[in-house]
């Protein structure tokens, strides 16, 4: 019995991450980025460097603001593949994003202290 748990135990985690990494896709083009999130943090616990599914948590984090973790996963992919013109791209989007969110932060406690 275990000799079978062993066999398969490689190809039954592949399957799962695969799965994970397929269920991620789907909730993105649904744009529900809080499931993509969660099916894609799956995928990248049985692979941490797998692209897709870094770039799929990218998406999700970036969606939902959480621009810190967004940049750790594009920092990553860089490293992972530095030739990528889509992760060089991913990473501008973000940095102007981040520059928008400073400016309104900035204008919201201007606001604030008003008066």
């Amino acid at each position: 019995s275990s000799g079978i748990n062993a066999e398969y135990g490689d190809k039954v985690e592949s399957l799962e991450a695969d799965c994970n990494k397929n269920l991620a896709l789907i909730f993105i083009v649904e744009e529900n980025w809080v499931k993509g999130l969660d099916y894609s943090q799956k995928a990248l616990d049985f692979n941490e460097e797998d692209e897709k599914s870094l770039y799929r948590f990218h998406t999700c984090c970036m969606n939902l603001g959480m621009v810190d973790e967004a940049n750790v996963a594009i920092e990553k992919l860089i490293l992972i593949n530095s030739s990528s013109a889509l992760y060089r791209k991913a990473k501008q989007t973000l940095q102007v994003l981040v520059k928008k969110q400073s400016v309104r932060e900035q204008k919201l406690y201007q606001n604030m202290f008003k008066g």
